[in-house]
């Protein structure tokens, strides 16, 4: 499993910074050096940029974490066990793929992260995917972007028109 960023302590940084002098921690813990220095000195932008940043917040996690996935996935060689076969794949077949290991629910950098594809090459074929209606498209607690395919979730049953159970 890989590290991913805390929203409660994110938050947390970010109002002691509006609190106290010390302001741009929370930028440091979602490794954003140069304006968490930018921050310290101006002190959040005398406050204004740590609320506009309480508000991005959902985003910046979901950014730093999306990099966390993609970082990790090409440190551990990226694809796993079945690298070779996912070459042989289209992309939406390795998207199917990688959503089945998932319960169905996957997020554009998991789809880089453990596929051939590229970040922009993964929103692309979710993105054509969902204007075809094979998926749907929900939002995390935490603001990320939720691909869900109803077909492969375990935790709904498959309810087939005509067919008694």
């Amino acid at each position: 499993m890989e590290p991913t960023k805390s929203p409660g302590l994110s938050y947390a940084l970010a109002l002691a910074g509006l609190f106290s002098p010390v302001a741009g921690l929370h930028r440091f813990y979602l490794n954003r050096p140069f304006s968490g220095l930018l921050y310290f000195f101006t002190w959040g932008f005398l406050g204004i940029g740590t609320i506009v940043d309480l508000i991005r917040m959902p985003r910046m996690i979901a950014e730093e974490n999306a990099r966390t996935a993609l970082a990790v996935g090409r440190a551990a060689g990226a694809l796993g066990p079945y690298a070779a076969s996912m070459r042989d794949l289209t992309p939406e077949q390795q998207i199917l793929r990688v959503a089945h290991e998932e319960d169905g629910v996957v997020t554009v950098a998991i789809i880089a992260a453990r596929t051939m594809l590229s970040l922009r090459e993964a929103q692309e074929h979710l993105e054509a995917m969902y204007d075809d209606g094979f998926v749907q498209i929900d939002i995390s607690e935490s603001g990320a972007k939720l691909y869900s395919f109803a077909g492969l979730r375990s935790k709904e049953p498959l309810r087939i028109e005509g067919v008694d159970d």
